[in-house]
């Protein structure tokens, strides 16, 4: 299996054990009357690029490269500190299983001087007092 398709299938496999139902690069609409589907996670396969390495400034194509996938998560209800305190909850979660799931442990995997990048964001849907929408920005280097 391809590395980059193995980073992003044990993305989906602990997102889908951090509650919420898991979709792959779907599109969500906020404002849509009667939204029974939150609380939700999307998972955005995102990018794959060749990385830049200071061993190696001209790649070649079966080298290093980065694949950058987003976990977005979608809840609702109308207390905002109950809102806050799932998004940190699932963050936490989701963080330690990254720490210490075969992300981080096969050391095949990924390149080990290259510890995988993990950036939270939390923000109110746009108009939406309900709702807020919490993002997992992440970046995995490997060898190919």
């Amino acid at each position: 299996m391809d590395k980059a398709q193995k980073i992003l299938d044990e993305i989906e496999r602990i997102a889908n054990t951090l509650g919420p139902a898991v979709e792959v690069d779907r599109g969500v609409d906020v404002h849509a009357d009667g939204r029974s589907d939150f609380p939700l996670i999307v998972l955005r396969t995102g990018d794959e690029e060749t990385a830049p390495s200071d061993t190696t400034p001209f790649l070649k194509w079966d080298q290093r490269w980065v694949v950058r996938p987003v976990l977005e998560i979608y809840l609702k209800d109308r207390d905002n500190a109950a809102l806050r305190s799932e998004a940190s909850r699932i963050w936490s979660e989701f963080r330690e299983a990254v720490r210490d799931g075969i992300l981080t442990a096969d050391r095949r995997l990924l390149v080990q001087s290259e510890l995988p990048v993990l950036k939270r964001t939390v923000e109110p849907a746009d108009g939406r007092s309900d709702i807020i929408i919490a993002t997992i920005e992440m970046e995995f280097v490997f060898d190919r």
